[in-house]
């Protein structure tokens, strides 16, 4: 199962996706896939708002199965790009639960922030 924690505090952003799914084989498992897609679209559009300034301290954090971001949120245009991606995640979770686990603390806040 994957595993996908968020939590915010302060404009302190930390998401970890953590295991593989395990919905089909290595190399194969489309919901890993998904997961997978979501977590890098989100880690490039971070580089390039650390590059504009638009967020500080990225901290990068990748095993083979595991990645974890954590930064600080400047402008608040990043959240747009974060809520977009834990709705990815939580349309997996909602349609791939067995294989998905979402756990979203702070949520309200990022949304009273948006």
């Amino acid at each position: 199962m994957t595993t996908i924690d968020f939590s915010i505090c302060d404009n302190y952003v930390e998401i970890s996706v953590i295991g593989h799914s395990g919905y089909g084989v290595s190399g194969n498992d489309i919901v890993c896939s998904a997961v997978s897609i979501l977590t890098f679209s989100l880690y490039s559009y971070l580089t390039s708002a650390s590059d504009r300034k638009y967020v500080d301290q990225l901290e990068v954090k990748m095993d083979e199965a595991d990645i974890t971001l954590k930064f600080f949120v400047i402008d608040n245009s990043v959240y747009e790009a974060v809520m977009q991606t834990l709705l990815g995640f939580e349309l997996l979770e909602e349609n791939y639960g067995k294989y998905v686990h979402y756990s979203p603390k702070g949520r309200e806040l990022l949304e009273a922030i948006k």
